[in-house]
């Protein structure tokens, strides 16, 4: 029965013909041929080597009448019979494999491709293959994106995802046959689910939305066979928010939106769209806003507590819960109406609201209860006194001050009078002498 041996195409391979052709200490075997699909291509006799076909590279591994195996540098796919004086002591079936090249280019998300190894040998039906993907795991064909077919020989990869599909995946041809590694590089969104992406804000806080891609860009897109990205949009609602033309601007990288406050309004669905030559590639991301509020400022002077609400702008998901947190004690809800979780009577200090998904907390809000400030509504009678012994006070020193300037002030009055009719007398004095000099003259 013929054994069956798998090597990859280019392979080296040893054919081994049965140690018992030469025994340590018995007559050295007359004759040993190989043949090749029944031809004859090498023969040892007579302690000689004859090769039919010289430019062929093979040969006897060892002429020392111990071992004849057969080595062949890059093995053909075929039957090889070694026979030790006309006597078939083996025959190995060969079959060599290759893997089918696939495009060396990049993958869009959402793509489809085929990895495959194939032979020239299609009646073996038994060979067994096992396909391991990228994490090393086992693929079995039940998967639901990743199909089996022509004999495990090749391995179909639907709806491209990059968590799962991008990296090296690997093919081994059992039980001792050659191992293949295909590289499949994806280009899509590395922190999506589903193709919904949530970013969880507090109001009044800041926030980037944008849609990152598994690559850098401004990297990649001058290798060869890289798609050529054309442009990308940031969507609301179906209306354009951002949109930039990349292939005329070397510098951008990804859509982002800054949200510098908050608010309850901004949340809901953002879409992000990579236009390529070769396709596109979509992506949503859900702004997910959590807010606390309470009826009034704080607590009244009769201790009399209000409401305390937290509400998230989304309804909460069948995995996901509100939690209110005080001291040591946590009360959880889900399946709340409008999204809100009030506590009715909150008492003095700090409370907690926190989001939980699957019981991970993805964002919460401390707020403060503190008692209001009381109202002082009696009459201020010492400040009232206190101000007007002020204003007295006043009043007396001035009072005081003007007493003790007014003799100062009446006799420089006084002086300045004297001086005044002092000069008055001397102009008049002055004036009489000089009307009667000139009546004088007048008679003369």
């Amino acid at each position: 029965m013929a054994s069956k041996i798998n090597i990859a195409d280019g392979q080296d391979v040893v054919l081994r013909c049965p140690d018992g052709c030469g025994k340590p200490n018995g007559p050295a075997p007359v004759e040993v041929v190989w043949k090749y699909n029944g031809k004859r291509i090498i023969k040892y006799f007579q302690n000689k080597e004859f090769r039919d076909d010289h430019t062929a590279q093979y040969k006897f591994v060892a002429s020392d009448y111990k071992n004849f195996s057969l080595w062949l540098r890059n093995g053909k796919e075929g039957q090889y019979t070694c026979v030790v004086n006309d006597k078939e002591q083996c025959i190995h079936d060969l079959q060599v494999w290759t893997a089918k090249n696939i495009q060396n280019r990049y993958l869009l998300q959402g793509e489809t491709i085929q990895l495959e190894v194939i032979s020239s040998h299609n009646d073996y039906p038994t060979t067994r293959i096992k396909w391991f993907s990228p994490h090393n795991s086992r693929v079995t064909g039940n998967e639901p994106r990743w199909k089996l077919v022509n004999n495990e020989r090749r391995l179909q990869i639907k709806n491209l995802d990059v968590q799962e599909d991008d990296g090296m995946w690997k093919c081994h041809i059992l039980p001792d046959g050659p191992w293949f590694s295909f590289e499949v590089k994806v280009i899509g969104f590395p922190n999506t689910l589903g193709g919904n992406d949530m970013t969880f804000a507090a109001i009044d806080s800041r926030v980037v939305l944008s849609c990152p891609l598994n690559i850098d860009l401004s990297k990649e897109k001058s290798v060869r066979n890289f798609p050529k990205l054309q442009s990308w949009e940031l969507m609301k609602d179906n209306k354009i928010i951002v949109k930039e033309d990349v292939s005329s601007n070397a510098n951008t990288t990804y859509p982002a939106k800054e949200i510098p406050n908050v608010r309850l309004e901004d949340a809901g669905k953002y879409q992000c769209r990579f236009i390529f030559a070769e396709g596109h590639l979509n992506t949503s991301v859900h702004l997910i806003v959590m807010s606390v509020s309470d009826s009034s400022p704080g607590l009244s002077a009769d201790k009399e507590n209000m409401p305390l609400c937290c509400q998230i702008s989304a309804p909460l998901s069948a995995k996901a819960e509100l939690c209110w947190a005080h001291m040591n004690e946590t009360r959880c809800q889900s399946h709340l109406p409008n999204s809100t979780f009030c506590q009715e009577n909150p008492t003095l200090g700090i409370w907690r609201c926190s989001l939980k998904v699957e019981n991970n907390m993805k964002i919460s809000i401390n707020y403060t209860v503190a008692e209001a400030p009381t109202a002082n509504l009696s009459f201020p009678l010492v400040e009232i006194l206190s101000g007007v012994g002020v204003l007295l006070l006043l009043l007396i020193f001035a009072g005081l001050c003007r007493f003790a300037l007014k003799p100062i002030r009446q006799k420089r009055q006084r002086a300045r009078r004297m001086a005044q009719a002092k000069q008055h007398l001397l102009e008049k004095k002055t004036c009489q002498c000089e009307r009667e000099l000139t009546n004088d003259y007048y008679h003369t």
